[in-house]
C-alpha cells in the first residue's frame, strides 16, 4: 500500500478515535446517571444498564475496526 492510501486510513482511524472518546464520554455519564436512580426505579435502571451494553459493543466493533485498518496497512 503506498503512503497516499495509507494516510487515508489513518483519517479514517481519527475519526474512529473519536467516535470512540465521545462515545466513552456518554457510556461514562450514562454510568453516573444509572449510579443516582433509586433502586425502586428498575426499569429506568434496566434501560440504562441495556444503553451502557450496547456502548460497549458499539466499542468493541470500533476497535476491531480499527485492528482492521492497521492489518490492512500492514502495521500488525
Amino acid at each position: 500500500m503506498n503512503e497516499d492510501r495509507r494516510k487515508k486510513l489513518d483519517e479514517a482511524k481519527a475519526f474512529i478515535d473519536n467516535a470512540i472518546n465521545i462515545i466513552n464520554e456518554v457510556k461514562d455519564k450514562e454510568e453516573e446517571a444509572k449510579d443516582s436512580i433509586p433502586e425502586s426505579m428498575t426499569d429506568k435502571i434496566e434501560k440504562a444498564e441495556g444503553a451502557i451494553e450496547s456502548m460497549d459493543g458499539a466499542l468493541d466493533s470500533l476497535e476491531e475496526v480499527q485492528d482492521a485498518l492497521d492489518s490492512a496497512k500492514g502495521t500488525t
